[in-house]
């Protein structure tokens, strides 16, 4: 990661402009020039994605979500979970709160839950504002899912 991140509209500008460049530079230059101001403009895409901090924003019946993009792609690989199909747990009538720390300053919660697809899953999660942060999530252990199950 750089020192530096841009907004998505930031983004947007710095890539509109290198590519403006590379398409004036073919219009108008040999061909040797153009492909320099194309990966000049790959360069600046690629930079501009690195250094973005990716959340990820969703709308799930009436319930904020958010995650960090990165942290969820590390959470799909390695329990096979999607931020978005976790989610559902939380319109689940028999949600049920474990526990909650601190760590860092803020209060951290786990919650067991059943998805629409029967799959009853452990989610660990933060509030910020009125968004629920997910932090992780993944399938229910047998003593998770049996304490989950007498409620």
């Amino acid at each position: 990661m750089f020192w530096f991140s841009f907004s998505n509209s930031q983004f947007e500008t710095i890539a509109a402009i290198a590519l403006q460049r590379a398409l004036a530079c073919f219009l108008y230059q040999p061909m040797h020039l153009f492909i320099g101001e194309v990966i000049k403009y790959l360069n600046v895409l690629t930079l501009s994605i690195q250094s973005c901090k990716m959340n990820e924003t969703y709308y799930h019946q009436g319930i904020n979500f958010e995650w960090d993009a990165e942290k969820e792609y590390s959470n799909r690989k390695k329990h096979g979970i999607e931020f978005r199909t976790a989610c559902e747990l939380f319109v689940d009538p028999f949600l049920m709160p474990v526990e909650y720390w601190l760590e860092e300053g803020e209060r951290r919660y786990h919650a067991i839950g059943m998805t629409s697809h029967w799959q009853t899953l452990f989610a660990a999660f933060v509030w910020r504002g009125n968004n629920i942060r997910l932090i992780s999530a993944r399938l229910a252990t047998n003593s998770e899912r049996k304490r989950y199950e007498r409620g």
